[in-house]
């Protein structure tokens, strides 16, 4: 979305980022402290298109990080959000080739976040990201791997966490503007069908009616092979020693005392034992998949992912390693699990 640059001025002070984009965006609201900014607004594309609550961290010496805070965004069928960084941040230029700090933010970084909403909104529609450019490189495959190299994104997500308390005055929000989930899954086949007529009737130069179809229909049928509650029931319920018990509307696996898998009451999602001191890095590297727990719950060692971004492979591992923390370790090596 932006484009090359020339070379480098000298950075503007950041009482000049907040001149122009007061100037530029009146309603906005700007925080600003010795070597950090922090812009909110609303930003709607066009008169078609939602409105949405954007958040700019602008830091001395650090890449601006964008993130849209309300509404949640939505994913498609369990896929993973396009053209983003960690945590869902936005993706709009590529190091210093098409943006520095010497460039005002009102001029580039909000105009560029507006035509990713724009994109955003077209993906939704067509399942196909049309709006260009380099896509971030997708983080390692183990998951070890990704633990190993999470360090970058747990800093992320500590500035972004920062960054909303101090939108927001306080942390009371942070559960829900941090927390991602998918479309409406009671509402997504009248939402299908909504998608496929207006994509079957597509204008000059768009996509063609058969392969926007075909694309409905993969989409369509993808949803009878998510995860379900039932799905967890008969991985956790089939492990030695597990006990079910329903506790406050939640469906709860637990040895004695000792819980590691817990079905929420509307069957979306999911939280389970994990190791509290990587469950940052964890959340970072696939924000469409785990997210935080509730705040009574961050003392724990518990995380929590949405059911239908996970297949059946990924269920089994992270139910079995959630039990392997709560019994005895000669029980555990006993299992022939994954």
């Amino acid at each position: 979305m932006g484009s090359p640059i020339p070379k480098a001025s000298p950075p503007l002070s950041l009482a000049t980022q907040q001149g122009h984009l007061l100037r530029r965006y009146p309603r906005s609201r700007v925080i600003r402290s010795r070597e950090r900014l922090v812009w909110l607004a609303e930003l709607t594309p066009t008169d078609y298109t939602a409105t949405y609550e954007v958040l700019i961290d602008h830091q001395i010496g650090k890449a601006p990080l964008v993130y849209v805070t309300r509404p949640r965004l939505r994913l498609l069928d369990g896929q993973a959000l396009p053209h983003v960084y960690s945590l869902n941040t936005l993706c709009l230029f590529l190091g210093n080739r098409e943006w520095h700090q010497s460039i005002p933010i009102a001029d580039t970084i909000v105009p560029w976040a507006s035509e990713w909403l724009l994109f955003y909104e077209l993906w939704l529609v067509t399942g196909e990201w049309l709006g260009g450019g380099e896509h971030p490189p997708p983080g390692p495959v183990n998951r070890r791997a990704r633990r190993g190299s999470g360090h970058h994104d747990a800093s992320r997500l500590k500035r972004l966490t920062s960054a909303l308390q101090l939108a927001y005055d306080g942390p009371a929000d942070l559960y829900e503007l941090l927390s991602m989930r998918s479309c409406d899954r009671q509402a997504e086949a009248p939402g299908t069908l909504i998608r496929a007529t207006f994509v079957a009737q597509p204008a000059a130069g768009s996509l063609s009616a058969s392969w926007a179809l075909v694309a409905i229909r993969i989409r369509f049928l993808r949803r009878w092979r998510m995860v379900t509650a039932e799905d967890v029931r008969r991985v956790a319920g089939a492990l030695p020693r597990a006990e079910e018990h329903l506790i406050r509307d939640h469906v709860k696996f637990r040895v004695g005392r000792l819980v590691f898998v817990s079905i929420a009451p509307d069957e979306r999602s999911m939280g389970f034992g994990f190791p509290k001191e990587e469950r940052a890095a964890l959340v970072a590297s696939e924000p469409h998949k785990f997210h935080l727990p509730v705040p009574s719950d961050l003392r724990y060692n518990w995380v929590r992912v949405w059911l239908d971004a996970i297949d059946q492979q990924e269920l089994e591992e992270l139910v079995v390693e959630a039990w392997r923390m709560v019994v005895p370790k000669r029980v555990a090596a006993a299992y022939p699990g994954p």
